[in-house]
């Protein structure tokens, strides 16, 4: 893969029936460990009949040549809590020869999914971290965040939520200290919760 990773991701496909013969998400895994690069991004515009500016919020991916997604499957983040994301076009963009990374445009489809990650009840709030995983309260809005994880370890994966978990932070650096701490950087005052793997 040529794109950084941000993820390990596993694609989902097919559909079942429910009690209700609803067609619902099968989640049967077609591929599991795939290296991802998901990145959510958003514009604000203009438009609409009020002409109010809004915000525009979109995905896009990035997976390894010859990994079999199609349009249709759903991509699930392992990494960052099971956040599951539709497929609605997939392009090549190598040339004959060429083994350049196959780009995604996604539909994120599920909230966060905190309960998926180790020791974090559903919703994330509350809880000891699980082994392996350290939650962080920021409840003073700072551009600069200095997290003791104590963790012996770097950090498989951070990510920054707001402080109710609702949503996920996007514009941030982090800059390992040492394998117990880190700094997070932000370009505005930001209070909030870091949860590290």
């Amino acid at each position: 893969m040529y794109a950084l990773a941000t993820c390990l991701a596993s694609v989902l496909r097919g559909t079942t029936t429910d009690t209700y013969l609803d067609t619902v998400d099968a989640n049967a895994v077609a591929s599991a460990g795939v290296p991802a690069a998901i990145r959510e991004r958003t514009s604000r515009v203009s438009g609409g009949s009020t002409g109010q500016p809004r915000v525009v919020r979109t995905v896009s991916g990035q997976v390894p040549s010859g990994t079999d997604v199609r349009v249709g499957d759903r991509v699930r983040d392992d990494t960052h809590g099971g956040v599951i994301y539709t497929v609605e076009n997939v392009t090549d963009p190598g040339g004959p020869g060429s083994t350049a990374d196959l780009e995604l445009e996604l539909k994120r489809v599920t909230g966060a999914g905190l309960g998926a990650l180790p020791g974090l009840p559903p919703g994330g709030g509350g809880g000891t971290p699980g082994p392996g995983t350290t939650r962080y309260d920021q409840t003073t809005a700072a551009t600069v965040w200095l997290v003791d994880h104590n963790l012996g370890r770097y950090p498989a994966a951070v990510a920054l939520f707001m402080p109710d978990l609702s949503e996920q932070y996007r514009e941030y650096k982090i800059q390992h200290l040492s394998v117990n701490s880190l700094r997070v950087s932000m370009d505005i005052p930001t209070a909030g919760v870091a949860l590290l793997i």
